[in-house]
């Protein structure tokens, strides 16, 4: 699997959560496969939004959006 979240990305926002914070190499590896499963995870539900649009739309911020609630919903089990 190539890495979308790079590790160097992956150490910055595992640092600010709390800068006084150690953080293994090990977790920062960790966090930057997982980080690109749920990145390539939201993508698809990006792709279902817009399939309900037609071929070559255009991605907007809307889509972002409704693609972002279907996904949490979804994570949450709401229904």
């Amino acid at each position: 699997m190539k890495k979308k979240v790079s590790e160097r990305s992956a150490r910055k926002i595992l640092k600010q959560l709390n800068e006084r914070r150690e953080v293994s190499p090990k977790a920062t590896k960790k966090f930057s496969e997982i980080g690109t499963i749920i990145l390539e995870d939201f993508a698809n539900y990006i792709e279902d939004v817009m399939n309900e649009h037609g071929e070559k739309t255009r991605v907007m911020p809307i889509h972002i959006e409704v693609a972002h609630s279907r996904f949490m919903r979804d994570k949450n089990g709401i229904e």
